[in-house]
């Protein structure tokens, strides 16, 4: 019984809309040193083997040749008839396999491969090589390719890449790098192809590539600005593909690829979308990979000038570009005022990011100021954590806000928030009973305290009833003075206009009321610590948010009592030693 191994060519034109238009490719950088690859000769300079029948030279003649057997096992057929499968390129020929009607169990068991022919063998030198082909079959399989030496030990060349053959036409493409050889072959292996499968080969192409290099060490630049890029490996005419770090539509990290403009041997452009973010860019040519660089992206803050009348601890939300998903990574930097009245930068985590990266909530710190802000992110680029702030900076205008003012003394003193840096002036309005202004009083200097920030000056108007504080165009509204004078070691108020010549004792009242106390625990909700430095002093700081704080009251942190720099019923700022900050917090109200 005979079996029959077929190679053909499938030509001719096939019905309408069968046929793939193959462009010239760009990526080459030699020729093809395959003979035939597109198969134009029918199949000179190819042989196929299958075991026990090795053939190395076939005839256009329609009839088997004989495999050097007394009784051949295998013959091979070259056919001129139009097959059911279009070849790859239009009125070109396609290599056309029958497997044979034996099945084999072994992959290199039946092949095609380039000619073992002594005159006509290949010969490769080191370097990149790309080997690219097209391919289908009748019948799904798995399939390898080598680049090998022609004679025994068969050893390898730098290419053996396994891939499924399909129904449907596809390229294939595999980067290598090549060893020397004056006597090398390149085989297809199809030994688990089923029996009788057709299968087709066209254009194949093997040449040697140049690799891309880039040549700009980094790149700082913003979202949506189109950048240039120095490079080597790169021809007009090639597809360049570059890949960029954004983040994607819910602020995960993703690359996306985009098509690069090339402009000339030695320079390719590109546009950053918006949400592109800071990590490492590369480009590719024909499937090779570039080295990557280091791609920075400066963060930056939508609105120039951003005005507030909201106090410490209050959340401001801020446009933003050019910055990570992930709040750990982004900070804002404001211009706050120290315990000594030190002008200091704090660096403040944000709370949240919008899903669409255009906008971060953030905390004012204690001792807000008004002045410049900026936007920073820290990221982990490789093992190196990169941090940068945006290059144009913002301004931040608080209104000045008094919360209470007092007397004692002849020394005034207004507590509140957006007193403006320390040495900055601002200026004290006085007012009688009658709401007349009665003075004004330059003041410079304000420091942090637990009330808030803190001005004093001396108060040496009698009839001082209310005070008001002006920090440039903007004005607090005004606040009853509390006058206090000092009696047997007590502090007791007195009224804003006038001081009673001795202490009447208040009287009792003897009836019995029922006693009526409201019960509200205190309850904490979650805590936000960092260390700042305040003067000279690493602190701990801790913002604890919750509700029924109460206005008075100690905060315990592990074994230490914190300084408390602000409190209202549901929310506290509190300083403890930095070896103190992680101990557990207990709030208690009086």
């Amino acid at each position: 019984m005979k079996h029959f191994i077929s190679l053909q060519l499938a030509l001719g034109v096939i019905a309408a809309g069968l046929f793939i238009s193959v462009p010239m490719p760009s990526e080459a950088r030699s020729a093809n040193i395959l003979r035939n690859g597109s198969f134009d000769k029918g199949i000179e300079f190819w042989d196929f083997w299958s075991f026990g029948c090795s053939v190395t030279q076939v005839q256009q003649t329609g009839y088997p040749i004989n495999c050097g057997n007394t009784v051949p096992r295998r013959e091979v057929v070259l056919q001129y008839e139009f097959g059911d499968i279009a070849p790859i390129v239009e009125n070109k020929s396609a290599l056309r396999v029958i497997i044979p009607g034996e099945a084999q169990d072994v992959i290199w068991k039946t092949n095609l491969q380039t000619t073992g022919d002594p005159r006509y063998v290949l010969s490769v030198d080191s370097g990149k090589m790309m080997l690219r082909f097209w391919a289908r079959s009748s019948a799904k399989f798995g399939s390898s390719v080598s680049l090998n030496e022609t004679f025994d030990p068969y050893k390898g060349l730098g290419l053996y890449q396994e891939f499924d053959i399909t129904q449907e036409w596809k390229e294939y493409k595999y980067v290598f790098d090549s060893t020397p050889s004056t006597s090398a072959t390149l085989v297809f292996n199809m030994g688990f192809a089923p029996i009788f499968t057709q299968v087709l080969f066209d254009q194949v192409d093997l040449f040697y590539v140049a690799v891309p290099v880039i040549a700009t060490q980094s790149v700082t630049a913003n979202a949506g600005d189109e950048i240039s890029l120095a490079v080597t490996g790169v021809a007009v005419g090639d597809r360049v593909i570059v890949t960029i770090p954004v983040y994607g539509d819910k602020g995960e990290n993703k690359e996306m690829a985009l098509d690069a403009k090339v402009i000339s041997e030695s320079e390719v452009r590109v546009k950053l979308p918006a949400n592109t973010r800071t990590g490492l860019l590369k480009l590719s040519v024909a499937e090779l990979d570039s080295n990557s660089i280091f791609l920075m992206i400066k963060p930056k803050l939508g609105n120039n000038v951003f005005r507030s009348t909201l106090g410490v601890g209050a959340k401001i939300n801020l446009e933003v570009s050019g910055i990570s998903a992930n709040k750990k990574d982004i900070f804002v930097e404001f211009p706050a005022v120290t315990l000594s009245g030190e002008n200091i930068v704090i660096r403040q985590p944000v709370d949240s990011v919008s899903l669409n990266r255009d906008q971060v909530s953030v905390t004012l710190p204690m001792g807000t100021t008004s002045g410049e802000i900026r936007l920073g992110t820290d990221q982990l680029v490789g093992e190196n954590l990169i941090r940068q702030t945006s290059v144009v900076s913002n301004s931040i205008i608080l209104s000045p806000v008094v919360t209470q003012s007092s007397s004692e003394n002849k020394v005034l003193k207004i507590y509140g928030y957006g007193f403006g840096p320390s040495g900055q002036n601002k200026t004290i309005e006085i007012y009688n009973n009658n709401g007349l202004l009665v003075e004004k009083i330059i003041a410079t200097n304000n420091r942090l305290s637990s009330l808030g920030e803190l001005v004093s000056v001396n108060l040496t108007t009698p009839d001082a009833s209310r005070v008001q504080l002006v920090v440039g165009n903007y004005a607090s509204g005004q606040v009853t003075i509390n006058h206090k004078i000092a009696v047997s070691g007590e502090t007791i108020k007195e009224s804003a206009t006038s001081v009673p010549s001795k202490v009447t004792p208040p009287v009792k009242n003897t009836a019995v009321k029922p006693l009526v106390k409201a019960i509200t625990k205190v309850q904490i909700s979650k805590f936000e610590r960092m260390t700042r430095k305040i003067g000279n002093e690493n602190k701990g700081i801790i913002y604890i948010h919750g509700k029924n704080f109460g206005s008075k009251g100690g905060v315990k942190v592990g074994s230490a009592w914190a300084e408390i720099f602000y409190r209202r019923d549901d929310f506290i700022i509190a300083a403890v030693p930095a070896s103190a900050l992680y101990g557990k917090v207990i709030v208690a109200k009086q």
